[in-house]
């Protein structure tokens, strides 16, 4: 059916563009477009809080889905493995063995320095010398003594030189000489019991008249 079925033809006025306007005037006033824009403001706020509900749902219970993953075939692989562990074995097999040293080989003769010599024990003092001295039974023993000594400064070094361990030896003002005691502690502290030979000599004089030379051998004996 027409629109126009309703309305007689003569109250229908020309929609010219005045008409227009008037009609948009109506339908876009102010209070219709501020009611349209928040309209339009609540269904955007409407489907964005839609859809962050739906981002922010909990996951469906159960164990999440696991992705499919292939097996691979073990019997291709191993089939595929031992070739190159064989052509690993066969390259090994090739290489040369390292021969062992031998013994002969490996020893070295040590170079010997021309002209280094032994170390040479030191030279005797030129002041003094050596004698051999004999207490009774006892073996004799090496003392040192200076240039110029007597038989009786032979006893004072032998015990400084702990050859021996005790000595009684005084000035006998008569004699002018050294009367010798005790040694070792053998002997009569008041009376002269010991006698000596140089070089199985026996002097006719006392020890503080004889002068004792290089490498003599002097041995004082005890009387009972």
């Amino acid at each position: 059916m027409h629109i126009f079925d309703n309305k007689r033809a003569s109250d229908l006025k020309p929609f010219g563009q005045e008409a227009f306007l008037n009609q948009l005037k109506r339908f876009c006033s102010p209070r219709r477009i501020i009611g349209a824009v928040f309209c339009a403001a609540g269904a955007v706020l409407l489907v964005a809080s839609l859809a962050g509900a739906l981002g922010s749902s909990p996951p469906p219970d159960g164990p999440p889905p696991q992705a499919a993953t292939s097996i691979p075939d073990t019997q291709t692989t191993s089939s595929t493995a031992e070739p190159s562990i064989a052509t690993e074995q066969n390259e090994i097999s090739d290489q040369p063995k390292a021969s062992k040293p031998s013994p002969l080989n490996t020893q070295t003769d040590t170079p010997k320095t021309q002209g280094a010599t032994a170390e040479s024990p030191p030279k005797p003092d030129p002041n003094t010398f050596t004698v051999s001295l004999k207490i009774n039974n006892q073996p004799a023993a090496s003392v040192t003594v200076p240039l110029g000594s007597n038989q009786c400064d032979v006893l004072t070094r032998a015990l400084e030189q702990g050859v021996i361990q005790s000595l009684n030896m005084r000035w006998d003002e008569d004699k002018q000489t050294y009367g010798v005691y005790q040694i070792n502690g053998v002997g009569d502290p008041n009376k002269v019991t010991w006698v000596y030979e140089v070089n199985r000599t026996s002097p006719f004089k006392g020890c503080s008249h004889i002068t004792a030379n290089a490498n003599d051998t002097i041995h004082w004996k005890h009387l009972n």
